[in-house]
């Protein structure tokens, strides 16, 4: 084997590790983004000047933009490039986090996390479109576990997270903290994310994969 064959092998090799470490921080913010705010919601209420219970109204606001946008938005996967999905869903993701630090009223608040779960729900879903799309066989399996696994550890650490870091300093920093962590993954993700454009030479309707879904009686394989 040449040495130049070796150096390509070794190139992609150093590029998949940089995509999964990737699409693991994004697939992790995004689900501790839900749990991070939860050790906040008294310090939030206070700066805000209302209600605790009104304040956690923000983790609805995410998760119903994320139940919501999440069904809706998969599809582009079958029409549009799945890398400019995944770009554009972590870049919506990372501005409305960022913006959520900087929030000074309840109103803008809950605006900046509706942005916050559009961009995950544009985010998310794409990413395991994208890994069935690029990983086949035995690889697909281990990169498809390793990312889900970014879910289970997101729900565990998600708020002693976020309350370490409004101890060291305010709310706001735990936003701050969830975009830094954006912005690492957004830009692995940038380098090492290769265009891969729909599979599809006609891109059926928009709607076709509902009607599919919907005249499917076994959704699932059974086992």
């Amino acid at each position: 084997m040449s040495p130049i064959f070796n150096q390509i092998i070794s190139r992609n090799q150093h590029t998949e590790r940089l995509l999964i470490i990737g699409l693991f921080c994004g697939v992790f913010v995004t689900g501790a983004d839900a749990f991070i705010i939860s050790a906040l919601l008294p310090a939030i209420a206070t700066s805000l000047n209302v209600a605790a219970n009104t304040a956690a109204y923000g983790v609805t606001v995410y998760a119903l933009c994320y139940a919501i946008g999440a069904p809706l938005f998969g599809p582009l996967g079958d029409r549009f490039n799945k890398r400019f999905l995944l770009i554009s869903g972590c870049s919506i993701f990372l501005l409305g986090t960022l913006l959520c630090g900087l929030a000074n009223s309840l109103t803008t608040f809950y605006l900046y996390r509706a942005i916050a779960g559009i961009g995950a729900a544009l985010f998310v879903p794409n990413v395991w479109a994208f890994i069935g799309t690029y990983f086949d066989g035995q690889r697909l399996d281990q990169v498809m576990g390793i990312v889900m696994s970014a879910l289970s550890l997101s729900i565990a650490v998600g708020v002693p997270l976020g309350a370490l870091l409004a101890q060291l300093g305010s709310w706001h920093m735990a936003f701050w903290g969830s975009s830094v962590l954006t912005l690492f993954a957004l830009l692995i993700l940038t380098i090492a994310v290769p265009p891969l454009p729909s599979q599809n030479i006609q891109p059926a309707g928009y709607f076709t994969s509902f009607k599919v879904l919907a005249h499917t009686r076994t959704p699932l394989p059974p086992y």
